[in-house]
């Protein structure tokens, strides 16, 4: 067994209970909602790659390769918008539209990986083994590397301050 099935496998299980976990905590919580939309892109992401690391054919490991695709570029934005929901720094998105433009890179990159190619180039399998051609350096994989930095900083940024400026013991130690 390929020990990469049994990872995302087990990643998968993970995000799968803390997605359906915090939706019934409370499912009217904005919170819990963001919370369980995050989890559900990781759950994308590592659900797809379950299949292509264990893929048979190029063919179905592409089509893996574009459903996990689903969670790693859309997670950046869940991650971020939980957040600012989190550390209550969202009163500067009072129109939806702001939140709208939150979601345009993920949207974007996402197209990228369906109808073009964004980091893989060639998927090559040899031996069982399931191997991804990284495309040479553009202006797009700049844009996502950029993309990616950004929102995580932001994300950590935003959860340490929260931590940080917390009055909740409870709150202080998550």
């Amino acid at each position: 067994m390929n020990v990469y099935v049994f990872l995302f496998f087990s990643s998968f299980t993970i995000y799968l209970y803390f997605t359906f976990y915090s939706f019934y905590l409370n499912k009217r919580s904005p919170l819990n909602i963001l919370f369980s939309l995050y989890t559900f892109s990781l759950v994308f992401w590592s659900f797809g790659n379950l299949f292509l690391y264990s893929s048979t054919s190029v063919d179905s490991a592409w089509f893996w390769y574009k459903l996990s695709g689903i969670g790693w570029c859309y997670m950046h934005a869940f991650g971020l918008h939980f957040a600012l929901v989190l550390a209550k720094k969202d009163k500067i998105f009072k129109k939806k539209i702001y939140w709208l433009i939150l979601y345009i890179p993920s949207t974007f990159f996402y197209f990228k990986v369906l109808f073009s190619k964004l980091f893989v180039d060639e998927i090559v399998i040899s031996n069982g083994d399931v191997k991804g051609i990284f495309v040479s350096p553009n202006i797009y994989l700049l844009f996502y590397l950029i993309y990616h930095v950004t929102y995580l900083a932001l994300f950590i940024y935003f959860i340490w301050k929260w931590g940080k400026e917390s009055t909740k013991k409870s709150e202080k130690k998550q």
